[in-house]
């Protein structure tokens, strides 16, 4: 898919935060986007604890907390 196909990019920064400081984990967890969590997870420099400035939430509460069990798995 297209994720896929940016993360091969050399210049993409998996781990760039928006402004409210979610990574694109975040947002893939928050939103059940399972694939693109596996991704993301396979890629070294992902910090997968890192928190989003607003709700000081992990990627891992995002998804509990919107119910996705898959990504808390």
């Amino acid at each position: 898919g297209i994720v896929k196909l940016l993360l091969a990019v050399d210049s993409v920064e998996p781990d760039i935060r928006d402004i409210s400081g979610q990574t694109p984990l975040s947002w893939a967890a928050t939103n059940g986007h399972e694939g693109i969590v596996k991704l993301l997870l396979a890629i070294d420099s992902v910090e997968p604890d890192m928190k989003d400035r607003i709700y000081c939430q992990t990627p891992l509460c995002s998804a509990a907390k919107s119910c996705h069990e898959g990504i808390v798995k």
